[in-house]
């Protein structure tokens, strides 16, 4: 598994989303490398690769998805049975962030409080390099679309599928991070 410097910059952030990436490839290829996102059976592979097993979890105040350490080899990913089918995919990238980084070692919850720790960021970053292909960025810049018109669009994604009730602040955030990987790593 990739491993991280004790240094915890944007710029560190970046490298390491894109070492998670890579890694991610390692069991599908296509992981945040095609015009679209990975479809349902390359997640899937993916999820297998990385001994992960899901499962949905009844709705709770807070909790939309949780990642436990391993049990008898595999990491379980619960979903929250309520999502809508933009969320879910998201929050399963968004776990897989955390076991394929190491973070689960001890169960780590999808929630809004702590979105601005390096894990959470990481995670996020991990689901949006997929969920937000490069080439869709890589159009947007060949239509002469300004970086910050860019920027917009991938908030206005995150805010329309994925994260409708996240804080602006975590929007603002994330649509920057993602920025970053296209422009500093090619991803």
């Amino acid at each position: 598994m990739p491993t991280y410097c004790a240094e915890r910059s944007d710029g560190d952030l970046i490298r390491a989303a894109a070492q998670l990436v890579h890694y991610a490839q390692r069991f599908q290829s296509r992981y945040a490398s095609g015009t679209v996102p990975a479809s349902t059976s390359e997640l899937w592979q993916l999820l297998r690769g990385a001994t992960c097993r899901v499962y949905e979890i009844e709705p709770r105040p807070g909790a939309r998805a949780i990642v436990t350490p391993p049990i008898a080899g595999y990491y379980r990913i619960g979903i929250k049975r309520d999502l809508s089918v933009t969320e879910r995919a998201f929050a399963l990238r968004h776990e897989l962030g955390h076991v394929l980084a190491g973070d689960a070692e001890e169960p780590v919850r999808l929630v809004d409080r702590g979105y601005l720790t390096w894990a959470e960021r990481l995670a996020d970053l991990f689901a949006l390099a997929d969920l937000v292909p490069g080439r869709l960025i890589a159009t947007l810049r060949r239509i002469r679309m300004p970086w910050a018109d860019v920027r917009r669009e991938i908030e206005r994604l995150i805010c329309d599928d994925w994260g409708p009730d996240w804080h602006p602040a975590r929007v603002d955030d994330r649509a920057r991070l993602r920025i970053r990987l296209y422009r500093e790593c090619g991803i």
